[in-house]
């Protein structure tokens, strides 16, 4: 027992130093809440956020959502450590990874077509056309104002050709259908009802982007999207004619630093929440891991390539990641114990092995002596004695007890030479 405990302990501790080892570069369990940044209450941002929360809490994870004013407070809050938000949705083009190198994209989600309003008795049909005339572009620290500043710039219209207005939502259109602006800017994924008044409102038009190609040749993250004739109100057929818009895509951005677990769960809800068809996107259409403004999460890569891990596929949440912290640990473990082991049964028999041989280099010298002339035979034979003695208190394992007894014949052997 002794020489296989020395034997299958040593094994044993050194596959303990191996694992506190993978111990050691194993992530700690998620924490159980998660804070999203998302928008201006009641917009399509905070409607989103809540789809998320609920999704999540089926896990058993809390997100909390915090209300900003848009896509520019929402990274500014990704950026300061000391806000503690994990997660944020953010309006593509708006995003400069550059400067924020800590941020990950987890895929872009719906696409945000641009609406823009004008006076009808103004007469625009174009962006150029807004040049010196009053413009709500969004209100401060919001996605729309980004886009439309730049959709104007594009145009030609600068700052200082025309009246830009931070204003955006229901202040906006009201002010457009008073008269006293000229054009809006709006920014929605959904025909929302305040989208649906506009395009009624017989003084007010809706902007076709005829150049729509050359908006997405300038401005890469746009895409082009159509709203048929008759979808915000098939009776009175709005619009009368197919519109083409340009839209950037909505994505989820991240810190770096984010658990793989809660990156997994957000992946999850995402599939779940934009999937199905959208007003401007067929069934299967996002998330998906084009239309991003950050370096993609490798997780997400993952995840929208091949869909969840194995773990994650079949298994609750928790229990998947237990399961998967298991495997991180087990899979370098098991690579250090496997030829361990099976080093063990040569390493006990040398250590079994090692008592016999011991014995015999004994009786070589005794040997050795008795072939001498003058050796003291007496003496000889008493460690010979010895020997024998030694022999019987041994214990040896059945399987090698065969070596045991030629050792005790080779010792009668010797006696006889000795005498």
């Amino acid at each position: 027992m002794r020489e296989f405990l020395r034997v299958y302990g040593l094994i044993l501790l050194l596959v303990a130093i191996g694992f506190y080892i993978a111990a050691q570069y194993m992530a700690p369990l998620p924490p159980r809440t998660l804070k999203l940044a998302t928008g201006v209450p009641g917009g399509v941002y905070a409607a989103i956020g809540d789809l998320y929360r609920q999704s999540l809490a089926e896990e058993g994870v809390t997100l909390e959502l915090v209300p900003t004013e848009g896509t520019v407070a929402n990274l500014a809050l990704l950026s300061d450590p000391a806000s503690q938000v994990d997660a944020a949705l953010v309006q593509g083009g708006v995003g400069d990874p550059a400067a924020l190198p800590h941020l990950r994209d987890l895929g872009s989600l719906f696409f945000e077509p641009v609406w823009v309003f004008v006076r009808e008795g103004s007469r625009s049909r174009r962006l150029t056309d807004l040049a010196g005339q009053r413009i709500a572009v969004g209100q401060a620290g919001s996605g729309t104002q980004v886009v439309a500043r730049q959709l104007l710039s594009a145009s030609g219209v600068g700052p200082e050709d025309a009246d830009l207005v931070a204003i955006g939502g229901g202040e906006a259109a009201a002010q457009l259908q008073s008269g006293d602006l000229d054009a809006a800017f709006f920014v929605s994924a959904r025909i929302s009802p305040l989208l649906a008044k506009l395009a009624a409102d017989r003084d007010l038009v809706l902007l076709d982007f005829t150049r729509a190609a050359a908006f997405r040749y300038a401005l890469p993250f746009l895409s082009v999207v159509t709203l048929p004739a008759g979808t915000i109100d098939l009776p009175r057929d709005l619009p009368r004619t197919d519109v083409t818009m340009v839209a950037p895509a909505a994505q989820l951005v991240v810190r770096e630093d984010l658990h793989p677990a809660l990156v997994h769960l957000l992946l999850e809800a995402m599939a779940k929440v934009h999937g199905p068809r959208q007003d401007f996107a067929p069934e299967g259409r996002f998330p998906s891991a084009s239309l991003v403004d950050f370096p993609l999460d490798d997780d997400a890569a993952r995840f929208l390539e091949k869909g969840p891990s194995f773990f994650y596929r079949y298994l609750p949440f928790w229990v998947a990641v237990w399961a998967d912290r298991l495997l991180i640990l087990l899979v370098p473990v098991l690579t250090l114990a496997i030829p361990l082991f099976r080093l063990g049964p040569p390493l006990y028999r040398w250590q079994v092995q090692r008592k016999l041989y011991k014995r015999y280099r004994r009786l070589r010298l005794i040997e050795a002596a008795a072939h001498q002339e003058g050796s003291d035979r007496e003496a000889l034979r008493t460690d010979l004695d010895r020997l024998q003695g030694e022999l019987s208190r041994m214990k040896i394992p059945l399987a090698y007890a065969e070596h045991l007894y030629h050792l005790r014949q080779h010792i009668a052997w010797v006696r006889s030479q000795v005498t």
